[in-house]
């Protein structure tokens, strides 16, 4: 059994070899052979990217044309893996040639090849779904035979070469939904003119480009097309009249045109249309009445136009049309008595008059009035905040915000207002690609932020999707979205490459266009997103609408995978938490006070903003601190500074008079201290000179500031960035502690706060630079590192200097451990108390001790400066020298905004705190 085979077998296994390459030899004649120069292109096309044509269920005899390549019988699906990438022959017996290519779906990248063009045969070229980039190959024109292009879901750049006009030889579709997943939008530029030969057109898909220019008139030539898309593109002026001419088109989709107008009379004759969407493009005039009567015609979407006069009965009398949007329009009049099939109509947002038909009831969940302009259903006026967790059950966060529930089932046509008549929510939309549309969506993985839970689920639209803050109050508010993106994988695949766009606004202004949750979150999935926005409530409601223009894939990873999509939404007041208010100035007022913020009585600016002099009609002089508008962080600083600053007050504490919050703009006015700030008088050119007795005054009078805001006022507060340029000098130099942006209250029975570093470089602590762990102990350390700078009248850090004395911290320790402690002492001072001097500097290092237990308290600081107890040995050098490369090692950290339980942590906190002070 195990031996050699015999003659016998081996003779009859080479009878079957031969008759087996026999058989090869007469398939092959029968179904031809593919030409040497197309076989060439197709391995050059295959070659850029590694792909071997052996793996596949074609080529199977080394003939490029046989296997699936020929067999009929075998459908060519993009999805099978045993034809994808993969070609389609066609033979005559003699010659085969390549007749269709498909590439769709493979994450291929870099430019396409331009062998392609020698393809010359080819009728169907599917490129889309890829990451090809460069621009499009004017040499595809060459390719005269193609019936089907498609290079759309891809990073093409560039224009659309003007060659494509060759293709009008046959009866071509071109797909031209250039994509690019990050910055680029594809294809840009206007459209060529050499377009007006392809009279053979049936289907073209133009939209989410960047195409400009206006929608050319000669499409208008192009008698045969069934469907035209030109949606999210950047295309201006109005929709061609010669479009009346397309009398064969069944789908058509046009959106987003700016700066021009038109009328839809040139649908007088469209009657074929099945699927009508005509959104967002400024058209004006009325309805035409006889749109009603298309005899096809299921989906009429013209909403976000200026349209005028009443809806046509005819559309409510049609037997075909289940989805009817005309909302944000200008229509007039009162809805019909009755209506035929219509399921799902949306007409808010118009000037609708009369009572609602009794079909409504059923069709519009709310009453007529409520849906109209104005959004007159405010509810009682009670509320002052409000909190949705979007697509999802009621959920209580880490710092107990109550997020109430919006799981409810909506539809394309819906408003839904919650039980608490806190909120609502209405979505207008339909997507199109598939059946059974879901508007919530639903991932189980977790995401890199407290509450993950809060990101797992989200409300999304195809379209128009509006949150309304009922019955509140009137005010400024902050408004927090969170956002994540779940429908794009990570790893580089096909499925990767899709792009959610939609635009975001509040109260009805724009605040974010082109809005991408992935680019967002630096292109990493299941990333959380959050956003934070000043609005003015004055007519007691909110408005939070995302809206899709257009823009963004529409197919990837699945169909109907766009538009916009949130996962919580938390409104509060922006002074919150402050029972006892500041004074409010008005920005007249303040504007008048600075000489409309002339630059000559600019103070200096920091990271919250530029800081002006100027006097108020009382005489007062003031200093007025100015939020930037685009700066996030100083949205937080600025309510963590009023809140500091109103509920506390000391000598040694810079005073607040009052703050300005109108619309977008935030100020902070404080009294003005003449001789500015202490790092000016220090380091900087200035005619006043600080002698030792002064200085020795402000040391002391900065940690009698500092004291009081962690023991005495009642409040635990770390300020967080206590540094030369935060103390403040008044006329008779008395130190000012400044700027209390960045300060955080504590609870008192915790030891310390895990948060993000905020401070300024030379400045912070070990413990809270390397581990984010806060305590006061850190403003005792930043105390130690401003009393050397006091005592040496020199910043922390001068790379000037020579080595051993670039770094103040360690050229202290030097002179101390040698006994020379006075060589610290800023030369300019001709006359010093030594003793005090020495204490100073020994106060210093023990507050910059490694160990936060080590360091004393402030307290206990102004205790040992003021000579009442005596100052502590000071014994150990820090390890932050011994330890660590002290040359290399700097505690730089950067102010980042505080996460949302932290800014909840403070509010509540206040509010507690100032309740216990009025008692």
């Amino acid at each position: 059994m195990g031996g050699s085979p015999t003659p016998s077998v081996l003779c009859a296994l080479a009878f079957y070899f031969v008759s087996l390459l026999g058989l090869v030899q007469i398939v092959r004649a029968q179904n031809g052979i593919t030409p040497p120069s197309e076989v060439s292109a197709l391995n050059s096309v295959f070659n850029q990217w590694g792909i071997s044509s052996t793996d596949y269920q074609w080529n199977i005899s080394g003939e490029p044309c046989s296997g699936g390549a020929i067999d009929t019988t075998v459908p060519w699906v993009i999805h099978s893996l045993d034809y994808n990438p993969g070609i389609r022959c066609d033979c005559n017996g003699t010659v085969c040639h390549i007749t269709q290519l498909n590439l769709v779906r493979n994450y291929l990248t870099g430019p396409l090849s331009l062998s392609i063009a020698n393809l010359t045969q080819m009728q169907w070229l599917h490129l889309g779904f890829n990451a090809l980039s460069g621009e499009v190959p004017k040499e595809l024109g060459k390719l005269t035979n193609l019936i089907f292009l498609s290079i759309g879901m891809n990073n093409f750049s560039g224009s659309l070469p003007s060659e494509l006009g060759n293709l009008f030889e046959h009866h071509t579709y071109i797909i031209l939904r250039l994509d690019s997943y990050f910055d680029s939008s594809g294809v840009s530029g206007a459209i060529p003119s050499t377009f007006a030969a392809l009279q053979n057109l049936t289907e073209v898909l133009g939209s989410d480009n960047e195409l400009t220019g206006s929608i050319p008139e000669f499409i208008g030539s192009w008698s045969k097309l069934s469907i035209l898309r030109f949606q999210g593109n950047a295309f201006e002026g109005g929709i061609p009249s010669t479009f009346s001419k397309l009398t064969s088109l069944k789908d058509l989709r046009i959106s987003d045109l700016s700066n021009g107008s038109s009328s839809l009379a040139f649908l007088k004759d469209m009657t074929s249309l099945s699927t009508l969407i005509l959104r967002n493009n400024n058209i004006s005039g009325t309805i035409p009445s006889n749109i009603g009567d298309f005899q096809s015609l299921s989906q009429l979407d013209l909403s976000f136009n200026n349209l005028t006069g009443p809806i046509p009965d005819s559309l409510f009398n049609s037997r075909v049309l289940s989805y009817l949007f005309l909302g944000n329009n200008k229509l007039t009049g009162m809805l019909p008595r009755q209506k035929s099939s219509l399921l799902h109509i949306d007409v808010s947002y118009n000037q609708l008059s009369g009572e609602l038909p009794s079909w409504a009831n059923s069709v519009l969940p709310t009453g007529l009035d409520c849906i109209q302009q104005n959004f007159p259903c405010l509810g009682d006026i009670k509320y002052s905040d409000f909190a949705i967790n979007c697509g999802g059950p009621e959920i209580t966060s880490s710092s107990q915000i109550v997020y109430e529930r919006d799981n409810e089932t909506l539809g394309p046509a819906t408003y839904y207002e919650a039980s608490t008549k806190r909120w609502a929510v209405s979505n207008v939309g339909r997507f199109n690609e598939i059946n059974d549309p879901q508007y919530t969506s639903f991932s189980s993985s977790q995401f890199n932020t407290l509450d993950s839970e809060l990101l797992q689920t989200a409300r999304i639209s195809p379209g128009s999707l509006r949150y309304f803050g009922l019955g509140l109050e009137n005010g400024n508010y902050n408004v927090t979205l969170k956002f994540a993106e779940t429908a794009f994988l990570n790893p580089p695949t096909w499925k990767s490459l899709g792009r959610r766009v939609f635009d975001i606004y509040i109260q009805g202004n724009l605040v974010r266009k082109d809005f991408d949750i992935k680019k967002e979150a630096d292109g990493v999935s299941f990333k959380a997103v959050q956003m934070v926005f000043l609005a003015q409530v004055s007519n007691n409601y909110l408005e939070i609408h995302l809206f899709w223009a257009g823009k963004g894939t529409c197919c990837i990873p699945d169909l109907g995978t766009y538009g916009p999509s949130i996962s919580a939404i938390r409104a509060v007041p922006e002074l919150q938490g402050m029972d006892v208010r500041p004074y409010i100035i008005s920005y007249v007022e303040l504007k008048a006070a600075t000489e409309d913020f002339n630059p000559a009585n600019k103070l200096g600016e920091g990271g919250f903003g530029p800081v002006f002099k100027g006097t108020l009609n009382d005489g007062r002089v003031v200093a007025v601190k100015q939020l930037s508008v685009t700066s996030r962080q100083g949205t937080d600083q600025f309510v963590a500074e009023i809140a500091t600053t109103s509920a506390v007050q000391h000598r040694n504490l810079v005073k607040l008079y009052g703050c300005c919050i109108e619309g977008n703009k935030r100020l902070i006015v404080y009294e003005y201290l003449e001789n500015k700030s202490l790092d000016q008088a220090l380091f900087g050119k200035t005619s006043l000179f600080l002698n030792w007795p002064i200085r020795f005054d402000i040391c002391l009078g900065v940690a009698r500031g500092l004291a009081y805001l962690h023991v005495e006022s009642r409040l635990r507060i770390v300020h967080r960035d206590v540094k030369a340029s935060n103390i403040l000098l008044d006329s008779d130099l008395n130190p000012k502690v400044s700027d209390f942006g960045l300060a955080k209250l504590f609870d008192d029975k915790k030891t310390h706060i895990g948060t993000r570093v905020a401070g300024t470089f030379g400045y912070l602590a070990p413990e809270y630079a390397m581990l984010g762990q806060l305590t006061e102990k850190a403003d005792v350390f930043s105390f130690g590192v401003v009393a050397l700078e006091i005592v040496s009248g020199r910043p922390n850090a001068d790379s000037s200097l020579e080595e051993e004395k670039i770094y103040l911290l360690k050229w202290a320790w030097h002179v101390y451990e040698n006994n020379r402690e006075v060589e610290l002492v800023d030369a300019r001072l001709l006359e010093f108390d030594e003793e005090e001097v020495k204490r100073v500097i020994r106060v210093a290092l023990l507050c910059t001790q490694t160990s936060p237990q080590q360091r004393p308290s402030m307290p206990r600081v102004v205790a040992m400066l003021s000579g009442d107890i005596e100052v502590s040995a000071v014994t150990s050098r820090p390890g932050y020298f011994t330890d660590w490369n002290f040359n290399t090692t700097s505690f730089m950290a950067t102010d980042t905004p505080r996460a949302e339980n932290e800014h909840s942590e403070f509010s509540s906190s206040m509010s507690r705190i100032l309740q216990v002070q009025r008692t």
